[in-house]
């Protein structure tokens, strides 16, 4: 249900965009946060219907095309890819910058949600590691709460 609403929103346009934009929004208040699976930077990714990535990438055509270019850069360079992903968020930006099993990569993503759809979504690759942690400019060990808020997408 989800894939079939975020996709006939990306498409729609006029009142037909209206309509299909407070539906989602709706179901997002009505705590019906449905998972969809849209193809973001060639691949086939999971993310929650409440997730802004496909709008953004509706409204701003460049949006993600940097990490894209970088990877092929990198990849004529070096052969090879590194990367350490602070707030890996679904793995959106793993999509872009993934070419080849040889790449490495330190996904970091303390929400719980978001690291659920990230760990469906690379889990199975053994070139991915997925940590829950908080980067900070201080060491210590301390309590944190994750707090999402609605955007005006929704």
């Amino acid at each position: 249900m989800g894939t079939l609403i975020y996709k006939l929103l990306l498409r729609a346009q006029g009142p037909a965009y209206r309509f299909w934009t407070t539906l989602r929004s709706l179901l997002i208040r009505l705590q019906i946060d449905p998972v969809c699976t849209l193809l973001i930077n060639d691949r086939l990714l999971r993310l929650p219907l409440s997730h802004n990535l496909p709008l953004y990438q509706k409204q701003f055509p460049l949006y993600d095309h940097l990490p894209v270019r970088l990877s092929r850069y990198i990849h004529q360079t070096y052969g090879y890819l590194k990367c350490i992903d602070v707030g890996a968020n679904i793995g959106d930006s793993i999509a872009a910058f993934f070419a080849h099993e040889t790449d490495a990569f330190l996904a970091i993503e303390p929400n719980p949600n978001f690291r659920n759809y990230l760990v469906a979504n690379w889990g199975q690759n053994s070139n991915v590691v997925i940590e829950a942690v908080i980067c900070s400019a201080t060491h210590a060990q301390t309590t944190f709460a994750i707090s999402e808020h609605l955007s005006r997408y929704q």
